[in-house]
């Protein structure tokens, strides 16, 4: 038996990402041998019940074995998915054990996954389970808590009202100039969404509650940077100080297969926007990160994907982002050339419309 005692402290590192709180500890196993074992247990702690880990039954190396187990107190109601698994090949056992509730799934033989270019998410193939709390009991009342997208809209409620969205006189002024160029609702939601797309420079920042709690509208335009949901939350101020309601939406990007309607949890989204109602009664998202996105165009990333609209204090709606038709999408190359003599001699020109011109920009 040889204890692991190089353990390094590394904090995780990503391209997308400016900063990022999450660390990992490195483990040093030495002398490993044949036919011998690795042992590793580990504690998480969890100081949020919405935000519960799901477990997605595949490795980097080959597995024999993976369990995924909850030990439950006897008051609190689960809720468990499944997904990926039409053949039933997770076994599944539930029982008691000292006097609470166990919830059990085992995978055998996992082999390790071939990753492809442009292949789909992991968890669009493998299998996935995920859990949450649907109530829990108190003194002999129960209290709902999650299972449908609204009451996962109460808890991110809780962190977005954090911030304020009170204009300040640099807002206020940007509003007005925009009401003096056009008096047009479309018009209007256009300069404001172009103006934050091109003065606002996306910066990612996940640090703690960070993560979910904007900065006040007025940070996001006097420090000119934010993440997602700081854009969003600016934009959502400026367009309700011009009289036009807008909305912030949180939304899973097209990484995650799931949606709200098959899990309403945190698990399914990783992204924040602004939507608002054109006078047809149409849903426009309005995703300020994706630079040179036209207004009326969704950004590539969430097409498909169910968005969980805040309509006002406590009320929720979820509405699906349309696919963009591949009409819309086109890159068209246009070359003359002649010889002179040994010499060849041309011009070119290519012409993107759609997501190509977004991507060309």
């Amino acid at each position: 038996r040889v204890e692991v005692n190089n353990q390094q402290k590394r904090f995780q590192r990503d391209q997308h990402i400016f900063y990022d709180d999450t660390y990992f500890i490195a483990l040093d196993f030495e002398e490993v041998q044949k036919k011998g074992r690795m042992q590793i247990e580990y504690r998480r702690d969890f100081f949020h019940p919405a935000f519960l880990p799901g477990k997605l039954f595949v490795h980097h190396l080959p597995c024999r074995r993976s369990i995924f187990r909850w030990i439950v107190n006897p008051d609190i109601q689960m809720e468990f998915r499944v997904f990926n698994d039409p053949e039933g090949e997770l076994e599944y056992r539930e029982y008691t054990h000292q006097g609470k509730n166990v919830y059990e799934w085992t995978a055998r033989e996992i082999e390790t996954p071939t990753m492809e270019f442009n292949a789909p998410p992991l968890r669009a193939i493998h299998p996935f389970v995920a859990g949450f709390i649907k109530s829990y009991q108190i003194e002999g009342e129960t209290i709902e808590y999650m299972g449908r997208p609204e009451q996962l809209g109460n808890i991110y409620e809780d962190f977005y009202l954090r911030a304020t969205t009170d204009p300040t006189p640099e807002m206020k002024s940007l509003v007005e100039r925009f009401k003096e160029e056009t008096t047009q609702t479309d018009e209007l939601v256009k300069r404001a969404f172009y103006w934050v797309q091109d003065n606002i420079r996306y910066i990612a920042f996940e640090d703690g509650l960070r993560g979910l709690i904007p900065f006040d509208a007025s940070t996001v335009c006097d420090q000119r940077y934010g993440d997602c949901k700081d854009m969003s939350i600016l934009l959502v101020a400026l367009l309700k100080h011009a009289g036009i309601p807008a909305f912030p939406a949180w939304i899973g990007t097209r990484d995650i297969p799931q949606n709200y309607s098959d899990l309403p949890t945190p698990a399914v989204d990783n992204h924040m926007i602004a939507v608002y109602q054109n006078e047809e009664g149409e849903w426009i998202f309005l995703d300020p990160t994706s630079n040179y996105t036209p207004l009326g165009i969704p950004s590539s990333m969430i097409q498909g994907k169910e968005a969980l609209i805040r309509t006002g204090n406590g009320e929720f709606t979820v509405a699906k982002v349309p696919f963009v038709s591949h009409e819309k999408n086109s890159r068209m190359s246009k070359i003359s050339a002649q010889l002179n003599g040994r010499t060849l001699i041309g011009t070119g020109e290519v012409k993107f419309t759609g997501y190509p011109k977004i991507n060309n920009s």
